[in-house]
């Protein structure tokens, strides 16, 4: 029998689970062979904490040429113009194999995102590529992680990475609009 708002009345594991209103929208720069290192599944603690990835190019000449790996091809959506007119509330740079191009693509997009006092997280050999395209430090034992944002903070653990999430979400400027 159906009752109405049945699905009030359905036990919890047969409900789906409900992702996050999305808030924000942070660029996040696509890469051969993307990786986080050891924190897992950081494209999804975005979502859950309602920051939606927009997918940047790393080539210096930012021409809207979809990334190819195999048979998947992802077109960018965002690019440095986004940083720079309040699109994006900051950027994500993963790990991940880059040619001479796509390196000075990333330092581009990062330089850029700090001009602008964007948060920059960065995951793997990205920490090392994004430190030393902002002139700072490299630490002394190499991090999973960082943030950039009113300094530099390590982010050694899911929770560090759930934690920081938070600071995509500070300019109102930068909320989206999703009724």
């Amino acid at each position: 029998m159906a009752y109405p708002n049945s699905r009030d009345r359905q036990p919890a594991a047969r409900r789906a689970p409900r992702q996050a209103r999305l808030t924000a929208r942070a660029g996040m720069v696509l890469r051969r062979g993307m990786e986080f290192g050891p924190i897992d599944d950081v494209q999804s603690m975005f979502m859950d904490r309602g920051v939606a990835l927009a997918p940047m190019s790393c080539r210096a000449a930012d021409d809207g040429m979809a990334l190819t790996d195999g048979a998947v091809a992802i077109l960018p959506t965002a690019s440095v113009k986004d940083l720079q007119n309040g699109g994006l509330a900051g950027i994500v740079v993963p790990g991940g194999a880059s040619s001479a191009g796509e390196a000075a693509g990333i330092e581009l997009l990062v330089k850029a995102a700090h001009a602008e006092r964007l948060p920059i997280m960065a995951f793997g050999e990205g920490v090392t590529q994004v430190l030393t395209a902002l002139g700072l430090e490299l630490p002394a034992t190499p991090a999973p992680g960082v943030l950039i944002d009113q300094g530099v903070r390590i982010l050694e653990l899911p929770t560090d990475v759930a934690d920081a999430i938070q600071v995509f979400h500070r300019s109102p400027a930068r909320v989206l609009s999703n009724a």
